[in-house]
């Protein structure tokens, strides 16, 4: 697949070192999604682009609220509630 032009935050300053001023970004890479299951129903969770660990992502079927807790393979772990009552300790 040949990557496509596209505009790229950023990319002017490099802009001089390529051919008319065009940066080539090889979309996708950019585009690609996994997934993971969801640990209290089971359903494939969607992970857009490159997800990152302590990510909070929502589970479609059910409503979780889950963290990504590792990146190969991705898994994903339930969101630990807050404590509230901990800031008035601090």
């Amino acid at each position: 697949m040949r990557p496509r032009s596209v505009g790229v935050p950023g990319a002017q300053s490099h802009a001089r070192n390529h051919p008319g001023g065009e940066v080539r970004v090889d979309t996708s890479v950019l585009l690609k999604s996994t997934s993971a299951p969801c640990p209290d129903c089971a359903a494939e969770v969607r992970l857009a682009g490159r997800p990152l660990i302590g990510e909070v992502v929502g589970c479609g079927a059910c409503g979780a609220q889950l963290e990504v807790t590792h990146l190969t393979p991705p898994r994903l772990e339930p969101l630990a509630p807050i404590d509230e009552g901990f800031a008035d300790t601090v």
